[in-house]
């Protein structure tokens, strides 16, 4: 989990079987809780969702109450958006995942991809994005994300006004040029209410094209995210 508190800090929090199950279905994304009797431990080495150097354990006596009088201006994103320099440091390395942002500029269909890392083909989908930097950017979703994903009405609603969407959790890439690959870990918003949204709206409105459908990476082997 990523959790962020009333100020916008954010820390990465790890529950271990059996524990898990515990709390399976008392905690819930979007959802604000007070925690107690937790492990405060030094984060993980590889792949770090958030930029802090601790994070939190739960285990069988952590203590979890649900608030339901949350404050109007409570943050709902954690997120660290990645400059260029970032991106490109961050190339095939494995010590923290990724968040972007951008306007969709098109969107693949649901494909099949031989990979190394596995026998056999697994499914993608490349999202490509328009960063605050005018980099175009392909966001290749694996497996699951890539059937989650919503194409079909984001294409929809792309033909009339921007689609911004945030990614979280991607690993940058550099098969097909630098690219970042979604796996389990990444998750999406489209047009989240935070700033960066609306200036990336105010931005993009001006001579805006719609999104395309497009066959995004053709490569016949790659590597799929480790």
């Amino acid at each position: 989990m990523v959790l962020i508190d009333e100020e916008g800090n954010s820390i990465h929090a790890q529950v271990y079987p059996p524990a898990d199950e515990l709390f399976r279905t008392r905690i819930k994304e979007g959802g604000v809780y007070t925690f107690s009797y937790f492990r405060v431990k030094g984060s993980n080495i590889c792949y770090k969702p958030v930029e802090n150097d601790q994070m939190l354990v739960f285990t069988k006596w952590t203590k979890v109450e649900e608030v339901l009088a949350v404050p109007p201006a409570f943050p709902m994103y954690a997120y660290s958006i990645a400059s260029p320099e970032q991106l490109q440091a961050r190339i095939d390395t494995r010590t923290q995942f990724t968040d972007v942002i951008g306007v969709i500029t098109a969107i693949s269909s649901i494909g099949t991809t031989q990979t190394k890392l596995r026998q056999g083909s697994s499914t993608k989908r490349t999202v490509t994005i328009q960063t605050p930097s005018n980099i175009l950017l392909d966001v290749v979703l694996w497996s699951e994300r890539a059937t989650t994903f919503p194409a079909d009405e984001v294409h929809k609603d792309g033909q009339t006004s921007p689609q911004v969407v945030l990614f979280v959790g991607t690993l940058v890439k550099s098969f097909g040029g630098m690219s970042l690959s979604g796996s389990s870990p990444c998750k999406w918003y489209i047009n989240p209410d935070i700033p960066d949204t609306r200036k990336l709206l105010a931005s993009a409105k001006p001579g805006y094209k719609p999104i395309v459908w497009s066959e995004g990476s053709s490569a016949a082997v790659q590597k799929e995210p480790a």
